[in-house]
């Protein structure tokens, strides 16, 4: 909607997290839990060590939930057009 896009090229995933404060206002803190858990994710795709808890599990998903609901009212204020 703000003419961003991520490609498969290295660190572009990592942007994207890290810019949601710049482009639809999402809080640091929620930022910082979101690309923690791409660095761990990362890194142990890697060394095939990547085994979340089931609590990690829930933090992760709870913080992806609302980032939804910060996306779908920020598209209502900006983007009406977008949202059905």
């Amino acid at each position: 909607a703000n003419g961003y896009r991520t490609t498969s090229a290295a660190g572009h995933q990592q942007t994207a997290i890290q810019l949601l404060r710049k482009t639809i206002g999402i809080e640091r803190v929620e930022i910082r839990m979101l690309d923690e858990y791409r660095k761990k994710r990362s890194s142990g795709l890697y060394d095939a060590s990547f085994e979340p808890s089931e609590s990690e599990v829930e933090a992760v998903t709870e913080s992806v939930e609302s980032l939804l609901r910060s996306l779908l009212a920020w598209l209502r204020k900006n983007h009406p057009e977008l949202v059905a």
